[in-house]
């Protein structure tokens, strides 16, 4: 998958963790719990767009697990959780809502 396939209005967010099951998001705008989000990451960060389900929140931070991800883009997610492993925050990203 790529960004191209992003095509809804971008939420601003951070990624503050990550796992290969879900990721932890601060956004400023509030998120539905049990809606599905499109994570759209920077070409740095693999380039790939993967659906998650926000399960939780607490103040602006919002727990989100992945759902339907193919082995390609598990094994890019691999690479991009070594790289938060190593250098802490992730890069901003957007979210579609």
């Amino acid at each position: 998958m790529s960004n191209a396939g992003c095509i809804f209005l971008p939420i601003h967010a951070t990624a503050i963790n990550i796992s290969m099951e879900g990721i932890l998001l601060q956004v400023e705008q509030p998120l539905e719990i049990h809606s599905q989000v499109r994570l759209c990451l920077s070409k740095e960060l693999g380039h790939i767009d993967l659906a998650a389900n926000v399960t939780w929140q607490q103040y602006n931070n919002f727990g989100c697990e992945f759902v339907d991800m193919a082995e390609e883009i598990r094994a890019v997610l691999d690479h991009v959780i070594y790289r938060h492993s190593q250098f802490g925050r992730l890069e901003s990203l957007d979210i579609g809502y």
